[in-house]
This record gives structure tokens, sequence and C-alpha cells, in this order.
């Protein structure tokens, strides 16, 4: 487990640490904001006072999930083009 563990660590680093900077950068967008729910914020108000935990909670799962398709797609590919590995 460990092993897997620091496999995934060492191949992820660049997202590992983007991930991290997005996740206190949100948090910080978080505290900021009075958390009532006013409406999503990239399309309702442009200040921080409307940012409450549903977008908190968006902005964290969209990455990772696109990081999972990421991750699904190119190992479909990288097999479609070299076959006999």
């Amino acid at each position: 487990m460990n092993n897997r563990f620091s496999k995934f660590g060492n191949d992820n680093k660049l997202f590992i640490v983007m991930y991290l900077d997005w996740v206190l950068i949100n948090f910080i967008f978080l505290s900021m904001s009075d958390s009532i729910y006013t409406g999503f914020w990239p399309i309702g108000n442009n200040n921080l006072d409307s940012y409450n935990i549903t977008e908190f909670l968006f902005y964290m799962i969209v990455p990772i999930v696109i990081f999972v398709l990421w991750k699904l797609i190119s190992e479909g590919i990288k097999k479609y083009l070299n076959p006999e590995s």
C-alpha cells in the first residue's frame, strides 16, 4: 500500500501541488464569504460574498474528476498505440 502511494505521488507531483494550491485558494474564498447561498459565483455576483460550500465542493470535485478521466483516457491511448505491452 505504501509503495503504491509513493508511486502515485512520484508520478503526479505536479497535479498534487497544483491541487493543494487550488484547495488553499478556494478555502480562502470560502472563509472570506458570508456563506449564504445567493447563487453560483461565476454566474452570479462578482464578489466573494456569495461564494459558499456549494461552489467549494464543486471546485474541489471537478479537478479530481478531470484528472481521473485524463488518466483513464491516456492509459487507453497508450494501450492502443502499443498493443504488445
